[in-house]
């Protein structure tokens, strides 16, 4: 048998070295070494590791490789030839085996030496066994070794939602109609049991909870099978509670379902406000609200039968929180001139806290009007502003290009000698956003017009313009 072992190793400061113990007195300083032992016997495995700095770090374990020759196998059944509820009894012949693993071909296993086995499914089935010498494997396939005659008895059922105590079963059994009739009989427990030879019966069964149905089929003269099942009728009603009923706007909070029994509940769905429906497992839910006002919450529990129960609990939570505006005075000033600023909003409780962001990295708190301040620069700024009511709701407003700062700087063209009678024309060169005018053209004239024209009265005069 050839070892390969790969160290799983943990060192912040790498591994130097490392030495290998094979426990038949061979050892190995590689990182990933290969060791074939030659002899049967338990043999315990040591890894000794250096850290760069120096430190060691051992791991020992005992029979960590275990060697074993191939066995002689065989096995036999009781029986070749079955009703599917009837057990086969399998004895294995394996001398020297130490460990069993059987494959009945139906999807079930077993590690027995020898077990008896009721098969899951009909027809001929492969039966595999695998016997193990000190984990050496060595095993033998028997084709199409037993032969399954149905029927296997299976239900599964509805449960009417309407009518909690009524159940529709559903009869899922293997039969094969070649071989005879084939019969049901159920039987129904509870304080008022009942039965029947239906197919697909439905039974009012007198109570809720855990009720046990036996289901006996029958297929031709030799072969019947029974099983025994246990259904669970429930009638939960949706109810829960909130960790908050009254919330800041988008403040989270914890809606908590609280079914008598939640082991009977499959999942829950919650409707929070106008929110879309959210489908979960977990009795709590966290949700947020972004606007204030009265919301609806609503519950729909699906139990494990599938039926459901609604709760609407109308106005359930509310959202509380000031609703902030404000406006500026003007839309622009100057450099270093005191700027205005007015708070517009609405709030059912008191504001306690107004904070300004004026938009050039001024950051201000306030608990009362005025509100002003002055911008050193030119420029457009947005403005942002939070307010913090007696209840500790906040919620805040940004208003872009809120302020234009400028500084404008007046020039103008003309020229400066000119004929009476004839016009003048000016051209501006002011700097500056958003610029009005005013010209004194000093004849007594005036105009508002970023390029106005003048006519001068006839006669040598000067005259001062700005």
């Amino acid at each position: 048998y050839t070892f390969a072992p790969v160290a799983d190793i943990n060192a912040v400061d790498g591994v130097a070295s490392y030495l290998w113990d094979f426990g038949d007195g061979t050892t190995s300083t590689a990182a990933t070494p290969s060791h074939t032992y030659t002899n049967t016997g338990n043999y315990n495995i040591r890894l000794t590791i250096t850290t760069n700095s120096g430190c060691t770090a051992t791991v020992y374990y005992p029979d960590g490789v275990k060697t074993g020759t191939p066995v002689s196998v065989d096995f036999t059944a009781d029986k070749f030839s079955v009703c599917a509820s009837d057990g086969v009894q399998f004895t294995a012949i394996a001398p020297g085996a130490d460990e069993y693993l059987w494959d009945f071909g139906d999807g079930s296993t077993s590690d027995l030496q020898n077990p008896i086995h009721i098969f899951e499914d009909t027809g001929f089935v492969n039966i595999r066994l695998t016997a193990l010498n000190n984990r050496c494997p060595s095993d033998l396939i028997k084709p199409r070794y037993i032969h399954v005659d149905p029927p296997i008895a299976r239900f599964s059922y509805s449960v009417d939602c309407d009518n909690k105590l009524l159940v529709n079963f559903r009869d899922s059994s293997i039969v094969d109609p070649l071989l005879g009739n084939i019969t049901y009989s159920w039987t129904f427990g509870g304080s008022v049991p009942g039965t029947s030879n239906a197919q697909n019966p439905s039974f009012t069964f007198a109570e809720l909870g855990s009720q046990k149905v036996t289901l006996t089929v029958t297929n031709g003269p030799l072969c019947s099978f029974t099983y025994e099942g246990e259904i669970l009728l429930t009638d939960e009603k949706a109810s829960f509670t909130s960790s908050k009923r009254v919330v800041c706007k988008d403040e989270e909070f914890t809606l908590t379902a609280t079914p008598p029994n939640p082991a009977n509940i499959k999942f829950y769905e919650w409707t929070v406000g106008p929110n879309l429906p959210v489908l979960d497992t977990s009795l709590s839910f966290k949700a947020r609200l972004a606007e204030g006002g009265l919301y609806d919450v609503m519950l729909v529990i699906i139990d494990t039968n599938f039926c459901r129960d609604t709760l609407v609990a109308a106005g359930y939570m509310e959202v509380v929180g000031p609703d902030p505006d404000f406006g500026p005075d003007a839309r622009g000033t100057c450099p270093n001139v005191l700027f205005n600023f007015t708070d517009k909003t609405v709030s059912t409780a008191p504001i306690t806290k107004w904070t300004w962001e004026y938009g050039d990295g001024t950051v201000r708190d306030y608990t009362a009007p005025p509100f002003n301040h002055r911008y050193q620069n030119t420029g457009v700024f947005g403005v942002r502003l939070t307010v913090t009511d007696n209840r500790g709701c906040k919620d805040s407003k940004f208003i872009e290009d809120t302020v234009i700062v400028t500084s404008p700087t007046a020039g103008f063209l003309a020229d400066t000698v000119f004929c009476p009678g004839v016009p003048l024309n000016y051209t501006d060169t002011s700097i500056g956003r958003n610029l009005t005018y005013l010209w004194n053209l000093g004849n007594g004239a005036t105009s508002t017009d970023a390029n106005p024209t003048n006519i001068f009265p006839v006669g040598d005069a000067q005259y001062n313009v700005s």
